[in-house]
């Protein structure tokens, strides 16, 4: 199967670029797929959570996080099963951890 590329090249903040290119170091990503990754799930966000990302109105953190928790109340977590439960609260108890509580 052939994909169709093409090239995406930005300038992005210095502090950005180097905190993105030490996780990829240390994960062992490839800075493409990452990219990649990232601009999928920014397509797949609310165009109110796009805005608010990209006026940087708000820390990311808390865009996703009451994005997620906006989605959550329309998803009915009866239809997973058990453990896909668990991993979905699990994963948002995760996300809450690590949103700084500073105002």
């Amino acid at each position: 199967m052939v994909m169709n590329k093409k090239a995406f090249n930005v300038d992005v903040n210095l502090e950005v670029a180097e905190k993105f290119s030490g996780q990829v170091e240390d994960r062992g990503y490839t800075k493409y797929r990452a990219v990649e990754a990232a601009l999928r799930a920014f397509i797949a966000l609310p165009e109110e959570a796009q805005v608010k990302l990209m006026s940087n109105e708000m820390e990311p953190e808390i865009v996703l996080i009451d994005t997620f928790r906006e989605k959550a109340l329309e998803y009915d977590l009866s239809k997973l099963s058990p453990a896909q439960r668990v991993k979905v609260i699990s994963l948002a108890k995760e996300a809450a951890k690590s949103v700084s509580r500073k105002k």
